[in-house]
């Protein structure tokens, strides 16, 4: 099981997008609404560590969003962010939650309550906490331009290298 320091580590480390063992410095990104959008990362610093962000917009509510970044073989969730997606935390916690979550233990979010999950040992990302609340800048999706902010930051967040350039198919959604 990953510690928090460990998981920290894997969100801060240095990465870049690749695609079939290619990297790139730039990379267009199709938001349709319509199938989700991965991401895959390489860490510059352990060759054999890759994680992917998966981009996921709903076709029926285009503010709808969900960001979520992971370990490419999903066996590590690190950070999800959830826009228009509701979630309730646990209502026991151990020493391992950190006090920034601990006071929202047993909180429910609504759908209209944008939140952040960060990984907790021993629960992976069942803990959440208001955007409203954490330093993340994208508070919450009130239009198109707000989740290519929303993207940017994310990528900002995991210490993406690579430069991101969104384009978010208005037609399909």
């Amino acid at each position: 099981m990953l510690t928090k320091e460990e998981a920290d580590q894997l969100i801060e480390c240095p990465k870049i997008s690749i695609d079939k063992k290619k990297e790139h410095k730039d990379l267009d990104v199709l938001i349709s609404g319509v199938s989700p959008v991965f991401i895959t990362m390489l860490s510059l610093e352990d060759k054999d560590m890759r994680f992917v962000l998966h981009i996921k917009q709903s076709p029926k509510m285009y503010l709808k969003l969900t960001l979520h970044f992971q370990t490419v073989d999903n066996s590590i969730p690190l950070i999800r962010i959830d826009y228009g997606a509701g979630h309730k935390n646990p209502e026991i916690s151990t020493n391992n939650v950190p006090n920034t979550l601990i006071q929202y233990q047993g909180k429910r979010f609504e759908n209209n309550e944008a939140h952040i999950h960060y990984y907790v040992e021993g629960y992976a990302l069942r803990w959440a906490i208001p955007l409203s609340q954490d330093g993340f800048p994208i508070k919450s999706i009130d239009s198109l331009e707000d989740i290519k902010k929303a993207i940017l930051a994310m990528g900002n967040l995991v210490n993406l290298q690579t430069k991101l350039h969104i384009d978010i198919q208005e037609e399909a959604l």
